[in-house]
């Protein structure tokens, strides 16, 4: 047995030798040593990667050698690699024309022997590696034209052109990706049926979309592809991402792809009107990525005219979509190009100039708005939204004063329209208390008189509204209006006075003016509580005018006089005290009058007066104790100042709660 293994490991360490001989001289080309070299060794002798050594003597583009090779062993043409290759991927790989006709006409040979017939060099030809390439998916991936003519040539059927690798990409996809134009060619050539055009990868992607996709470089593969598809079925496919070729050209902004794709498309005007899984037309998608030059591209071809009009599932137009983007230019484009198109409201129900009028006012920039003010002033007058408003509704519930001029100077038809709810614009600014613009309005002179005192579905005009409302301001500015009716009666059978009594406590109301003169039980109220106050502020200073500080002098010749007459702060004290005396008496004597008037105007007058001095009457009494405290305290001057400033405190106080009441007057003030 020893004997026997030592025999064993002779003959196999004899194999190995051989077989590296044999490689060895494959590699060499030494076609004479394989005339007479074993069998065995022909057949079992593979390299480390699994290759025969038919595949090595091709390696050395060995011709002689592979016929010497494959005469004594033809089943070394179909041997293929550890990754799958045969002798004719190699062939492919290296471009080696000799070896490829050879192995092409070998293997018609051998399947002719074998008895495939119909198709005579299928299965050398369809062999894939572990990519599951043919020899022609490698001779297009290193661009080696002879071999893909060879290749192409050696498959009258085409069933070549349509096998796809592992990508399942086809060898016109390789051809585009690699950007190998000649090769493209020699594809399109073959491809008589038009199939290799319209097969996709396993992104729905085909070698058009690859082309259009690339960065650069390929539009003449682009133009070849484009005119190879008789029927433009191309132009129509999509991606899975339900994109086609012509979405994707948009997207990277190529004007000349798109130009060659419209150019290519004899109905060019379907193709722009196709829509992306968005729903955007090939206009939308222009305006969208800004590009004036692609738009101007659309527009030149939309012979129809039709483009427009096209709607997204927003239903927003093209031009919705270029004023929201701010996009002046693409604008004008758009109105110029298509000046009679009626543009509707979109989802959201907005118009693209109620879109441009919101933009003005968040923005400052009001270009846009006023251009299509100009030159679609029919758009003013579209109804939107659930109250149905118009422009000029929206602008008056803004309170753009601004854009109302405008509006008004561009499209006076607007002036006079009013919503689902008979209200006008006017109405509106008085229900959201938008004075400036009720004050603009009153200054226009031109205005139909009718248009002052519309009354919506309620019966209610616009002074109706800012009474309701409570808006002292906007009720006054209206009332004071010449043109404004101010007995019109509303459904309830109310007027303007009568709706203010009827919908708010009067208080509540704090309209000054209305309130105030209708309501005599407050007007009453509040006079009897001015006179008590008046009256205690004259009560306390006579008093303090009789019971002077620091007393009279007892004897001498001065007998009977204040004692700290001579001081300057006691005289001080002295007039203040008289001057709150003589506030306080007059204000009683207001009051007392108010009792005798008739007349509203009159009492409210009085009223006013009597206010005004009471107040003065207060001012002067703090006064007139700060003067009278400091006088008696004299003597302790750290006493003196403390209370001095303690009572001063009080004027800040003061001055807050009066400043309130002016500034409300103020804001109340027609």
């Amino acid at each position: 047995k020893p004997h026997l293994t030592q025999n064993a490991k002779t003959d196999n360490h004899q194999a190995q030798t051989m077989s590296e001989i044999a490689r060895r001289r494959a590699s060499s080309g030494d076609a004479d040593y394989f005339k007479v070299v074993p069998m065995d060794v022909l057949i079992n002798t593979t390299d480390e990667h699994g290759e025969s050594l038919l595949a090595v003597a091709t390696f050395g583009y060995h011709l002689d050698c592979c016929k010497e090779i494959f005469k004594r062993c033809p089943s070394l043409l179909y041997h293929q690699s550890y990754i799958g290759n045969t002798v004719l991927h190699h062939s492919a790989y290296n471009g080696v024309v000799k070896l490829i006709k050879f192995f092409i006409s070998a293997g018609a040979e051998t399947d002719i022997e074998r008895g495939e017939r119909v198709v005579p060099n299928k299965k050398l030809l369809m062999m894939v590696n572990k990519s599951m390439e043919t020899a022609l998916h490698i001779a297009v991936i290193k661009n080696n034209l002879e071999a893909v003519h060879l290749l192409i040539e050696a498959d009258p059927g085409h069933e070549l052109l349509k096998m796809v690798n592992n990508s399942t990409e086809t060898v016109l996809h390789i051809a585009v990706i690699r950007k190998n134009l000649e090769a493209v060619k020699l594809l399109i050539a073959a491809d008589v049926d038009h199939e290799l055009l319209k097969m996709v990868n396993k992104y729905q992607e085909t070698a058009l979309h690859l082309a259009v996709e690339s960065e650069s470089g390929i539009f003449e593969i682009m133009r070849l592809l484009i005119e190879a598809d008789p029927d433009k079925e191309l132009l129509r496919m999509v991606n899975d991402k339900k994109k086609k070729v012509f979405c994707l050209a948009l997207e990277n902004g190529n004007f000349e792809i798109l130009k060659l794709l419209i150019e290519g498309d004899s109905n060019k005007e379907l193709l722009m009107m196709f829509k992306d899984s968005s729903t955007d037309s090939a206009l939308h998608l222009a305006v969208r990525h800004d590009n004036l030059e692609i738009m101007d591209l659309f527009i030149r071809n939309d012979t129809a005219k039709k483009l427009a009009e096209i709607v997204n599932k927003d239903m927003d137009t093209a031009l919705h979509l270029a004023v929201r983007m701010h996009s002046l230019e693409a604008v004008k484009m758009l109105i110029e190009a298509y000046p009679s198109v009626e543009y509707r409201p979109n989802g959201s129900r907005e118009t693209p100039l109620l879109i441009a009028l919101q933009n003005a006012r968040s923005s400052g920039n009001s270009r846009i708005r006023n251009f299509l003010l100009e030159k679609q002033p029919n758009q003013s007058e579209v109804r939107t939204g659930d109250n149905s408003w118009t422009l000029l509704h929206h602008a008056s519930y803004q309170g753009d004063l601004d854009a109302i001029g405008d509006i008004i100077l561009l499209c006076p038809s607007c002036f006079e329209l009013v919503d689902n709810k008979g209200r006008n614009f006017l109405h509106i600014a008085a229900k959201q208390e938008h004075l400036k613009v009720v004050k603009r309005v009153l200054g226009i002179k031109d205005v139909p008189p009718s248009f002052w005192n519309v009354q919506d579905n309620d019966g209610n005009t616009p002074l109706h509204i800012a009474a309701l409302g409570g808006s002292e301001s906007l009720a006054l500015c209206l009332l004071y209006d010449s043109r404004v009716d101010k007995n019109t009666v509303n459904k309830h059978g109310q007027k303007v006075l009568d709706a203010i009594n009827f919908e708010y406590d009067k208080a509540k109301a704090g309209i000054y003016g209305f309130s105030d003169r209708m309501g005599e039980k407050e007007l009453k109220d509040q006079s009897d509580f001015d006179l008590l106050v008046s009256a205690l502020i004259a009560t306390v200073s006579f008093t303090a005018g009789i019971t002077v500080p620091g007393g009279y002098i007892s004897d001498g010749p001065h007998r009977g006089t204040a004692v700290l007459s001579r001081k300057k702060t006691f005289q001080a004290f002295v007039i203040l005290n008289t001057f709150a005396l003589l506030f306080s008496l007059f204000a009683v004597l207001c009051h007392f009058c108010t009792r005798r008037l008739v007349k509203k105007e009159d009492i409210i007058f009085l009223l006013n007066v009597a206010t005004f001095c009471t107040l003065s009457a207060i001012f002067a009494m703090v006064v007139a104790f700060i003067t009278g405290s400091y006088v008696v305290l004299a003597i302790s001057d750290g006493l003196a100042v403390a209370v001095c400033v303690i009572c001063c405190t009080f004027f800040i106080f003061a001055f807050l709660v009066v400043w309130r009441v002016v500034m409300q007057r103020r804001h109340s003030a027609p």
